[in-house]
C-alpha cells in the first residue's frame, strides 16, 4: 500500500513538475554508482521477478506479441537469425520471434535459472548472465535484430550499453529500444534517459536513427491504455541501424 501511495505521487505530481523543468534545465542523468546498483536496484529486480505473477501466466506472451506487432514486427521475420534481448529479465520476450536464435543478456540470469521454478532463460540459444555495460567480444558483429524493452533506465552506465550495442548488430541489422523518458530517479530507476540526449549519445556510437516514436503504438495502446512501462509520462522507442 504504502509503494502505491508513492508510486502514484511521483507519477501525479513529481514527475510533471520534473517534466517542466527539464524544458529550461535540460536534465539528464546517462551514469550512476554500479555499487549502489548492485546492491539496491539489483536486489530489487530479483525481488520483484521472483514473485511477478504476471510473467507467471499467459497473459506475459500475450502481451508481447500485440507489443511487438504494435510497433511493427512480425513473428517470421527473423527465422534462423539471431535476435538479441538486453536486459531480458526472468523471461524470454524474444519467443516472440518463431524459430530465431535467442541470446539473451541479464545479470540475474544465473540466479533467475537457479531460484524461479518457471523461468525459460535455459532456452535460449546463448544465455549471458552479466550487466549489459560488460562487452561480450564473442558476440561482435553478431545480431540481426537487437531489442530491449522498460530495462535501459533501470541501468547504471547508458553510452556503455549504447556503445556494446553498436558492436554486437551486424551490418544491416535493426536495433529497437524501448523504455521509460522520467526526469525522478529512485533505487531501481537510477537514470534520466530523454529524447534529446539520448539522440545524441545514438549519433555518438555510429547509429542512425531510422524512426523513433512516444508512448505506445495500434492495438497494444488500445489495450492496456498507457503511455509508459510504469514510469514518467511517455516511453521512448527508437529503430536504429548502423
Amino acid at each position: 500500500m504504502k509503494n502505491n501511495i508513492k508510486l502514484y505521487l511521483k507519477k501525479t505530481f513529481l514527475e510533471p513538475m520534473f517534466h517542466n523543468l527539464h524544458k529550461v534545465k535540460k536534465m539528464h542523468k546517462l551514469q550512476a554508482s554500479k555499487n549502489d546498483w548492485q546492491e539496491k536496484a539489483q536486489k530489487g529486480e530479483f525481488a520483484f521477478h521472483r514473485t511477478n505473477e504476471w510473467r507467471n501466466s499467459p497473459r506475459f506472451m500475450e502481451d508481447t506479441i500485440l507489443l511487438f506487432e504494435s510497433m511493427g514486427f512480425d513473428r517470421d521475420e527473423y527465422k534462423g537469425k539471431v535476435v538479441m534481448d538486453i536486459g531480458a529479465g526472468s523471461k524470454l520476450r524474444g519467443k516472440f520471434f518463431r524459430e530465431a536464435k535467442l541470446v539473451a543478456i541479464e545479470p540475474m540470469a544465473d540466479d533467475c535459472v537457479r531460484e524461479i521454478p518457471w523461468t525459460d532463460l535455459k532456452d535460449a540459444y546463448k544465455l549471458y548472465s552479466l550487466p549489459a555495460e560488460e562487452r561480450i567480444e564473442e558476440m561482435q558483429d553478431h545480431a540481426d535484430l537487437i531489442f530491449s524493452i522498460n530495462v535501459l533506465d533501470h541501468c547504471y552506465d547508458f553510452e556503455k550499453i549504447v556503445e556494446n550495442i553498436h558492436a554486437y548488430l551486424k551490418p544491416g541489422g535493426l536495433a529497437f529500444l524501448s523504455f521509460d523518458e522520467h526526469f525522478v530517479t529512485d533505487s531501481m530507476h537510477p537514470l534520466i534517459l530523454t529524447d534529446d540526449i539520448c539522440i545524441g549519445v545514438f549519433e555518438k556510437y555510429g547509429f542512425k536513427i531510422k524512426k523513433k516514436s512516444k508512448g505506445f503504438h495500434g492495438a497494444y495502446k488500445a489495450k492496456k491504455k498507457i503511455t509508459t512501462y510504469g514510469h514518467g509520462i511517455f516511453c521512448l522507442n527508437y529503430w536504429l541501424t548502423k
